[in-house]
């Protein structure tokens, strides 16, 4: 991961979760939340 890359994260609600938005967010990265109730056709948007 590098500074202003998209990053997506494919977790539930979980405290593992906060650790890795903020985790993402303080290397410069751009986080991309999605989960597991996602379809496919959302995923490849």
């Amino acid at each position: 991961m590098k500074k202003g890359e998209p990053v997506v994260l494919f977790l539930n609600n979980c405290p593992q979760y906060l650790v890795a938005h903020f985790g993402i967010q303080k290397i410069g990265a751009i986080v991309c939340p999605s989960g597991p109730l996602n379809k496919e056709h959302e995923l490849a948007y």
